[in-house]
């Protein structure tokens, strides 16, 4: 039985929400009881610490009385073995089940090679939408929708290492631990660089397309995903880009403001006639792909990007 999935918000008895953050206050500013931030349930604030024998670190969280006799009510959002139940079902064919750990199948294949390293990043100034709506019924949709799934839970839980330490993805019989193969543009570009600088499986990306046109040759199309204010990459300085690239307009039908995800096999690149960018990015084809999984975000920074040099 793997360590259990702490619940990450608690309601004390005066009606106040509290984060995880709150447990390892001194003096903790909560009422007690405390119940389930989602239900009626009692549960316990836990502090943050190490345990034997490997000296793991186990965040703050709350926990139930007893998962037994004081279950979480049904339908509650803070019930992880009832919420990756429900997922597993939804998502049985991309989705592999050994007890409470679960592994997502990646279709198999060798690394597809780069495309040639003479392709410019698009334009800062390029157009805003594109036209063409994707291709449906795509091979990889069976993973894209479990992947996207996964994470939505896991963002419910606000990342808890626990959690994500239940899910995997196999890649022609290799595990991934879920970190090094899911990111999120604007909050993991760091360590989407290193991963894949490090690693040749491919991975999964999120995040809010703020520009998207043609390249400055004209032969292909891009989108580029936000940053969350721009990134530089350790240890060159440069800052990072996060693009998807096609020759096909007819895969990048994609609006400003979009949120979605790509999946295949990322690369990281330096252009010889830059000194300030490093990409990571991602041409699609047969063995990638990308699809929307939120609404278009308004914001005054989402179509403003950073003018990049040689652009």
């Amino acid at each position: 039985m793997s360590e259990p999935v702490g619940i990450p918000k608690a309601i004390d008895s005066s009606g106040r929400t509290f984060t995880r953050a709150a447990i390892d206050d001194d003096p903790q500013p909560f009422d007690r009881p405390l119940r389930c931030g989602d239900c009626t349930t009692t549960v316990i604030p836990v502090r943050g610490s190490s345990r034997r024998p490997n000296s793991t670190w186990v965040a703050a969280h709350y926990r139930l009385t007893s998962r037994e006799s004081a279950p979480h009510d049904e339908g509650c959002r803070y019930d992880f073995d009832a919420q990756t139940g429900r997922l597993y079902e939804e998502h049985r064919s991309a989705l592999v089940r050994d007890g409470d750990t679960f592994e997502l199948r990646l279709p198999q294949g060798d690394p597809v090679p780069d495309r040639s390293e003479s392709e410019v990043p698009t334009s800062s100034h390029g157009r805003s939408r594109l036209t063409v709506h994707p291709r449906p019924g795509h091979h990889l949709e069976p993973t894209l929708s479990a992947a996207t799934a996964i994470a939505r839970l896991l963002a419910t839980y606000e990342n808890d290492p626990t959690a994500q330490s239940r899910f995997t993805a196999d890649w022609n019989g290799d595990r991934i631990p879920w970190e090094d193969f899911y990111f999120d543009a604007a909050r993991d570009a760091h360590r989407l660089a290193r991963t894949i600088e490090q690693h040749a499986h491919p991975v999964a990306v999120s995040g809010t397309i703020k520009d998207s046109g043609s390249t400055t040759s004209g032969g292909s199309y891009s989108i580029e995903l936000d940053t969350d204010g721009g990134v530089r990459h350790r240890p060159t300085g440069r800052w990072i880009h996060v693009r998807i690239y096609s020759t096909d307009p007819d895969l990048l039908d994609f609006q400003v403001g979009q949120r979605i995800l790509g999946y295949g096999q990322w690369q990281t690149w330096i252009p010889d006639h830059s000194a300030t960018n490093y990409f990571v990015r991602l041409w699609l084809n047969h063995r990638s792909a990308m699809t929307r999984i939120g609404p278009v975000r308004q914001t005054s920074r989402i179509g403003s990007s950073r003018p990049t040099q040689g652009g």
